[in-house]
């Protein structure tokens, strides 16, 4: 049995409650918020006990899941792995590299896993593509893209609060980020971006992005990403020298089809998805992170790759300040 502290019980915290509460070897302990009345409503859903104090919640616990905003999550993973917890980190790993790198040495130093949630690899459509990019049917990979673009407006939460936001490209795009180096295999070795503002009474809130990544084995790939859209809609795909593959669907997440051609078809395949954004993908994603403790297993998703993705959105930052491209160890 692993016993679980939920450390944050705003939205995120919901969904792996729900995912945790469906996995027999797991078991929430305690829970903890800055607002104690949320902690205690999570506490009362899922049978554990609302602690007042960090320290206790995650001294009940082996695991503890960090789902506070990005600005507490050095803090809280640090204090949880120096003392003998292991930890899962909601994405992004935290909003400075400073903080990042300090995350990573302190899970080197005290030998405790630190795992990044990263749900959208157990997504259904994501694998569609990864499973027919690895099989080579689409020949040599040149071209990755996602593009995705809703009107999201969050009001009264950490997102838009002057003291502890991140932005879009910290925040959202590190889905995107990931996405390319998970069905790739391959390192981002050079980025541009023109980042941009759609709120002006939110410096620092940026909404709208427009990237362009080269990979260290020659692809390349674009996100055009927007929270300020008035129309909405979602695809991701590749093209290679063999055929081209793609998801699509309504809003920034949901997902509809799956369409693909290659060379020797004459017509393209289009299959229906049904993956919405939905528990499944958190559910495995939970599933993993439980294995990985109870059976000592490399997490799909470490802190170290949590801080190369946190290094490519400052990256891209970086190229939009300065109107260049950024080039990558």
């Amino acid at each position: 049995m692993v016993n679980v502290a939920l450390i944050g019980t705003g939205g995120i915290a919901r969904k792996h409650m729900e995912a945790l509460l469906n996995i027999k070897e797991a078991k929430i302990v305690s829970t903890y918020d800055v607002v104690a009345e949320r902690a205690q409503a999570f506490a009362a859903e899922c049978g554990a006990t609302a602690e007042t104090d960090l320290e206790k919640a995650i001294a009940k616990a082996d695991l503890v899941y960090v789902l506070t905003p990005p600005s507490f999550h050095k803090e809280i993973a640090v204090k949880a792995m120096e003392s003998g917890k292991h930890v899962v980190i909601e994405k992004p790993i935290a909003i400075t590299l400073e903080d990042a790198k300090v995350i990573v040495e302190t899970s080197r130093r005290t030998g405790k896993k630190a795992m990044m949630g990263f749900n959208m690899r157990y997504r259904e459509g994501y694998r569609k593509l990864k499973e027919i990019v690895d099989s080579g049917r689409l020949g040599k990979i040149l071209y990755y893209w996602s593009q995705r673009m809703e009107m999201v407006r969050p009001k009264g939460n950490w997102r838009t609060n002057p003291e502890q936001l991140s932005g879009f490209t910290i925040e959202s795009l590190s889905h995107d980020i990931d996405m390319f180096r998970w069905i790739s295999g391959s390192e981002v070795c050079s980025v541009y971006g023109d980042v941009q503002n759609a709120s002006p009474h939110l410096p620092g809130y940026d909404d709208n992005a427009l990237v362009v990544l080269h990979l260290a084995d020659g692809s390349a790939a674009n996100i055009q990403a927007s929270w300020s859209s008035y129309l909405s809609f979602n695809s991701r795909g590749v093209v290679g020298t063999e055929g081209t593959a793609m998801i699509s669907g309504t809003g920034t997440w949901n997902f509809d089809t799956f369409r693909y051609r290659t060379k020797e078809m004459e017509e393209e395949c289009i299959e229906a998805l049904d993956d919405p954004l939905d528990i499944r993908s958190y559910q495995m994603e939970n599933r993993h992170f439980i294995d990985c403790v109870l059976k000592d297993q490399k997490p799909h998703m470490s802190a170290a790759e949590g801080l190369t993705i946190l290094t490519i959105s400052h990256a891209i930052l970086r190229a939009s300040r300065e109107r260049t491209v950024v080039h990558l160890p």
